[in-house]
């Protein structure tokens, strides 16, 4: 089910939280970002991607290991997220 949050061992090296949202930067750029964290203290980002020409809704979905992100709920635009544990990298398949 779409939310706006996930959790999961995405690459396979502990828990981690991710977590999708619009922004506006200092000069009025809008847009939508992906972010995921680990759990350990101190935290740290373990991946962000900003999509500048997202403007509004923005949902995520967590498909196994893999994320799914999406900015509408009627429609077939979704985006999926995942990591390839050779390489040891993000990367998107529809990049």
């Amino acid at each position: 089910m779409p939310g706006f949050q996930a959790s999961g061992s995405f690459t396979g090296q502990g828990d981690q939280d991710a977590v999708v949202g619009n922004f506006e930067d200092c000069y009025g750029n809008q847009g939508a970002f992906l972010l995921i964290t680990n759990r350990e203290e101190p935290r740290q980002v373990v991946y962000v991607r900003e999509w500048a020409d997202w403007k509004g809704f923005i949902w995520l979905s967590k498909n196994g290991d893999e994320l799914s992100v999406g900015s509408c709920l009627y429609c077939d635009d979704v985006r999926t997220l995942s990591y390839d544990r050779a390489r040891g990298r993000f990367y998107w398949p529809e990049d």
